[in-house]
């Protein structure tokens, strides 16, 4: 094998010769999509159902899924010349994997995680995307329930592994924070039991704790007396956005960085990407360019204008810990009038009501202009609280369209499938 392996799940996404695997979907059955599949020139089709076996093109096994992590596990060890780098946590993945992946290919050839295909589908099909040639691989692992990390890097086999933090995300899945900072190392054991090495938040004293002699190399924000770190950051400025400067602690060069990043909190994101950068050997001029030229997007923290208004968008998702450190961060936001337009948080099992109960309780300890609650989480908890309230988006919109808002800055957070974004289309 010379490249990567044309994989697909998607019919209509099928490369000429390529392989389509049927899996089961939430929705579908990808069985249904094998013929078209084969009409659109995949050379195989990977099914477990027999009803489906039209040729020899459609190769039978006793499960589509299984097949395609053995399939990515086999091609990860052809990849001799590729360094792999996960990245996890419960906030802050997606921006800290494409800041990685920015400043490693200012001087690499570097490939990284599509989005956030981050799951046990998603792994399997960014490792075999990635070509022969490819130095640096930055793959981004998401888990719900405990074992999952484990799975993922069985499949990804990383050098080195990145734990962002450990927050309040999945808690139906995890049951605990206990259990989220379980799941979460499951990223160290694995680098444990196969010479791995960490880069790890040496402020974090949750991480530190879970490294348990693992080698590593860190970044941090108070550089701690007998604490190796490569990287010190400070902030320099927090608004709009975020400046930093960084340090190499092995050089003591110092550079100052002007991010597109909204949040004091991106200061260890950005600290991460460069303690990387710098163990792999890129300079920090290069370093502080690449940080610079990323802007976020796919509603991560995302600045748009809607009519006369600012719109500070980061829809994607929301958990108890990313969504006190927002409006945490926008209370302080220099702005004159400022709205707060907040989702349901999910995943958080017999947690929500109270979880909801502790935002409402910290909108209280602040004045913002107007404040939006937006799902049911909300709704039974938002008594005391001055606000408005709407059942989905769908109706904040109404509301939105049917006002002459004026120059108003909002931040609008909540989780995916609330669909916050829709309501500024």
């Amino acid at each position: 094998m010379k490249g990567s392996i044309s994989v697909s799940i998607h019919s209509s996404t099928i490369q000429k010769g390529g392989v389509f695997f049927a899996l089961h979907g939430k929705n579908t059955d990808g069985h249904r999509y094998v013929q078209a599949a084969l009409d659109h020139g995949a050379a195989y089709a990977v099914i477990e159902d027999p009803a489906y076996q039209y040729d020899a093109r459609c190769l039978l096994v006793d499960n589509t899924e299984t097949a395609l992590h053995e399939l990515a596990r086999g091609y990860r060890q052809t990849l001799t010349e590729t360094t792999v780098i996960v990245v996890g946590g419960s906030n802050g993945k997606t921006t800290t994997k494409n800041l990685v992946a920015a400043v490693l290919g200012a001087q690499y050839t570097t490939q990284a995680t599509m989005g956030n295909l981050n799951n046990h589908i998603g792994v399997p099909l960014s490792i075999l995307a990635i070509p022969k040639s490819c130095q640096y691989a930055v793959i981004e692992v998401g888990a719900n329930h405990p074992g999952e990390h484990t799975l993922l890097c069985g499949i990804a086999q990383p050098n080195y592994g990145l734990i962002t933090n450990c927050g309040k995300d999945h808690l139906e899945g995890y049951g605990s924070i206990a259990g989220v900072i379980a799941a979460n190392c499951e990223v160290y054991e694995y680098l444990r039991a196969h010479s791995g090495t960490a880069i790890v938040n040496c402020d974090d004293a949750i991480l530190m704790e879970q490294l348990k002699g693992l080698p590593y190399i860190g970044y941090s924000q108070t550089n701690p007396a007998g604490t190796a770190v490569r990287v010190v950051s400070a902030v320099t400025a927090s608004y709009p956005r975020v400046s930093v400067s960084l340090r190499d602690t092995h050089t003591q060069e110092t550079v100052a960085i002007c991010s597109a990043l909204l949040g004091q909190f991106q200061s260890d994101n950005i600290a991460a990407a460069a303690c990387m950068g710098l163990h792999a050997g890129v300079p920090l001029p290069k370093i502080q360019a690449a940080i610079e030229a990323y802007v976020p997007d796919n509603n991560r923290s995302q600045v748009i204008e809607w009519g006369s208004n600012t719109v500070i968008l980061d829809a994607y998702n929301a958990n108890p810990s990313s969504m006190t450190a927002m409006v945490q961060y926008f209370s302080d936001y220099p702005a004159t009038a400022k709205w707060v337009i907040l989702g349901d948080m999910f995943e958080l099992g017999a947690g929500s009501e109270s979880e909801h109960l502790a935002i409402v309780n910290q909108l209280k300890t602040h004045a913002f202009d107007q404040v939006i609650l937006v799902g049911h989480g909300f709704k039974s908890v938002k008594s005391g609280l001055e606000c408005l309230h709407f059942d989905d988006a769908d109706a904040l919109s109404v509301f939105l369209n049917q006002h002459a808002i004026q120059n108003a800055c909002m931040l609008v957070k909540g989780s995916r499938g609330m669909r916050l974004e829709t309501a500024f289309a």
